[in-house]
């Protein structure tokens, strides 16, 4: 066998390439849990799928355990180190006994059939934490084995009769009767995920739910999936919207409205009209009350999810949606001006295979659990804050500090002068008196019509920034637009917009550069800007008077809570920018994003 492993290594050339490149130009999948286990980097992997005729298993033999699952190396691949083995039907008979058994609750072993062998390299599943430092826990997380090859390997176990009720599955076992080989095991039943990957270092007994695969269990309390429950709802308290979301099975949604397809999975077209029907039912089912006072909640949007490997995941447009496996979601939203005193939400929807659901009320301190049954159904939210966490956008004033004129001073006086010199001029007496009195006139109203149009200039006056205090006035009036995008009424949007923004750029940043400037997650919704950082700001030589020609290049850094999950964003931009005083506040008066990039 070493001279056939040493061979693979000439293998590993073209493979690697291909390998490298797959993981370099991955899409990535937006999700928001991370398995700290290690148990998806583990030497070895097994993926076990318990369909309606048997059972499916793909293994990755780790290139150093091919001793613990010889039985499965191919006759021919002995035959190139010149060994004979013993006949396949005796080494699959002992595979399936000794080596990953399974069997059923009688106690019957279930025969195994070889559907693939092949040398492959691991697929990389390796979480964002793998090889980092637990913060909490301050241990190394684990990592794949820097060797990539492995053995692949698909078997399939049948049911020889009618399909059982429990599997116990048993890794191989070394003489002292402990597990042979580190395995990482992650179980289906049909599309349905048992477990999230965990270390099979033991016999496992699955229980097994054919009428409903989602309620499927494993007899150990440590082998289960991070997203147990069939059906969720989140009161979520902004500062602009009251928004109710709900998760709930695509199979149960389904048996709300009353939908039946042929099949197990949902077209583009059956899934649209489930959640249009799923979401007037539950809207229906769930109402709502702001400050004590019944609110009508508008429905905001839908999205399809699975449970994968790193949390619920977005399908895409167009994708088949599982009966079985697959999530919707939904979100309803009231407008509000500010943060109310109190918001409620009552869940009405329980029944025998449902009788309580998880509820959580959610503000930016945290998300707080309410468990609700038919006896306790309101999540309410109270508002706790002695001082508001999203502050007020307002306009930017000018600084001229340091630079103002004394000339309104200065003809304020004059005004004084001449309008004194007029009056004195009118009461006394001589020959020049009503001169007098026409040049103190004429200097008073000359001195007071001059002070407005100076006050105007001095109101546009460009003062002089220092690149420190430019960038400050960048990010400032960046985090302005940003934020004004927060609103969720076109009315809000738009006057928030008018604080910073001036003319036709007003117009050109609300309908054109906003798709732009957005930070969007999967399923739609824009993400709350929490940290904008100027990272480059050019002052241009050719601006306009009265105005700052720029050039300026930032990074905002946006989450968004929806659904009980928290999703990051990270996008790089660059773009030319004028800015000028108006009314003594700062505004932008020209728009044009020359670069936008995804980071994260």
């Amino acid at each position: 066998m070493t001279r056939h492993w040493a061979r693979y290594g000439a293998f590993l050339g073209g493979q690697l390439c291909l390998f490298l490149g797959a993981v370099l130009f991955a899409t990535s999948v937006s999700a928001d849990w991370v398995n700290l286990g290690g148990a998806e980097v583990a030497p070895n992997i097994a993926e076990i799928h318990v369909e309606d005729d048997g059972v499916r298993v793909v293994l990755e033999v780790f290139v150093e355990d091919i001793s613990v699952f010889s039985d499965l190396v191919p006759a021919e691949w002995w035959a190139q180190d010149g060994v004979a083995p013993d006949p396949d039907d005796q080494r699959r008979a002992r595979f399936a006994l000794d080596g990953l058994s399974i069997r059923t609750g009688k106690g019957v072993v279930l025969p195994v059939e070889t559907v693939l062998v092949e040398r492959r390299l691991r697929v990389d599943r390796a979480s964002p934490m793998a090889g980092k430092t637990d913060p909490y826990s301050g241990r190394t997380m684990p990592e794949a084995p820097s060797d990539p090859r492995v053995m692949y390997v698909e078997l399939l176990y049948r049911f020889d009769g009618p399909r059982p009720d429990t599997l116990t599955i048993t890794p191989p076992l070394d003489p002292k009767g402990t597990v042979a080989a580190n395995i990482g095991m992650i179980a289906f039943h049909r599309s349905v995920p048992v477990i999230d990957f965990r270390y099979l270092s033991a016999a496992a007994t699955l229980r097994l739910d054919w009428s409903d695969p989602w309620y499927s269990r494993f007899d150990n309390p440590n082998l289960t999936r991070h997203h147990k429950y069939p059906r969720m709802t989140f009161l979520y308290a902004d500062p602009h919207e009251i928004r109710h979301e709900a998760l709930v099975r695509v199979r149960d949604a389904m048996a709300l409205v009353g939908q039946e397809v042929d099949g197990d999975q949902l077209d583009a077209e059956m899934a649209r009209t489930l959640s249009d029907a799923a979401a007037a039912e539950i809207g229906r089912r769930t109402p709502m009350s702001i400050e004590g006072e019944a609110v009508q909640a508008d429905f905001d949007r839908a999205a399809f999810m699975r449970i994968g490997m790193r949390g619920l995941e977005f399908l895409q447009t167009g994708d088949a949606v599982d009966i079985d496996a697959d999530i919707l979601g939904l979100i309803w939203s009231v407008p509000t001006d500010g943060l109310p005193s109190e918001a409620a939400l009552e869940w009405t929807w329980f029944d025998d295979r449902t009788p309580s659901i998880a509820g959580y009320a959610v503000d930016a301190a945290g998300p707080f659990l309410f468990p609700l049954s038919a006896d306790d159904p309101v999540v309410t939210w109270t508002n706790h804050f002695k001082t508001d966490p999203y502050p007020a956008i307002s306009a930017i004033e000018v600084d001229l500090s340091g630079s103002t004129s004394p000339l309104p001073l200065v003809l304020g006086g004059l005004a004084a002068l001449g309008l004194g010199l007029a009056v004195f001029s009118l009461t006394g007496d001589g020959r020049w008196r009503r001169r007098n009195a026409v040049i103190g006139g004429t200097v008073a109203v000359a001195a007071l019509a001059a002070i407005p149009v100076l006050h105007q200039r001095q109101a546009t006056r460009v003062p002089d920034l220092d690149p420190e205090k430019l960038a400050a006035l960048t990010g400032d009036v960046l985090n302005n637009v940003y934020r004004a995008f927060d609103f969720r009424t076109e009315d809000q949007v738009y006057d928030r917009l008018a604080l910073t923004l001036d003319g036709a750029v007003l117009e050109q940043v609300y309908l054109d550069q906003r798709s732009s400037l957005r930070i969007e997650r999967a399923g739609g919704a824009d993400a709350r800007v929490d940290e904008l950082e100027i990272t480059g700001v050019e002052l241009l030589g050719d601006a306009a008077p009265g105005t700052l020609h720029l050039q300026a290049s930032w990074v905002v850094r946006g989450t968004v809570g929806h659904w009980g999950h928290v999703h990051s964003r990270t996008n790089a931009y660059e773009a030319d920018l004028v800015l000028a005083p108006v009314a003594g506040a700062w505004k932008i008066r020209g728009f044009d994003v020359i670069s936008q990039e995804r980071l994260m």
